[in-house]
This record gives structure tokens, sequence and C-alpha cells, in this order.
């Protein structure tokens, strides 16, 4: 595969903080638990979930295109295990975005 050919892959940029009184530790342990239904979504490639040193977090997840970003949304925002990851994010500070993926680097 040419790596820098664009396709029709999407990545998903989620950025936001936690609530207060969260740790980091009890934020990547409810996000680990998500990991088996993420997973199992069609379309899903990978995730890296990262924190800056300012203490904003993002959550960027690959997907084979755009359709499955938004089922995939639509399906695990419904799921309980995603329910204390989710209780942990400041819901005011997130923004998401889906940007075509353009290139590609291992």
């Amino acid at each position: 595969m040419d790596k820098t050919a664009p396709t029709a892959r999407v990545a998903e940029i989620v950025t936001f903080r936690l609530v207060a009184g969260s740790t980091a530790e009890a934020f990547v342990d409810a996000a680990r638990a998500t990991e088996p239904l993420l997973q199992a979504q069609p379309g899903f490639l990978r995730r890296r979930l990262t924190r800056g040193a300012d203490g904003l977090w993002t959550d960027f997840v690959e997907w084979c295109d755009l359709p499955a970003a938004h089922a995939a949304a639509e399906a695990v925002m419904q799921a309980p295990v995603f329910a204390p990851f989710m209780a942990m994010i400041e819901g005011p500070s997130v923004t998401l975005r889906h940007d075509a993926v353009a290139l590609e680097m291992d």
C-alpha cells in the first residue's frame, strides 16, 4: 500500500479534561474496560489515549471510514460499559472532530 495516498480512513479526535476528583489511573482503567466493545465495532482500526502535561486528554480512534465512526459512536454511547468512562469526562471541555487520514507511518 502506498502510505502517502489518501484513504477513506478517518481519525476521530476527541480532546477533553477530566471532572474534578477523577484520577488518571481510574480513568485509564475505565478506558481499558471499553476496549472489547470498541474492538468489536465494524471498521475499528486502532486507538490511542494520551494525556498532556496541562491535563488535556486526547482520545484518538482510527476507523475505516466515516460511516463506521458514526455507527460505532451510536452503539458505544448506549453501552453500560461506557458509562464509567463517560462519567469522568468534563462535558463542556469536549471537542470532537473527524479528519481524513492523509498519511500513515509506522
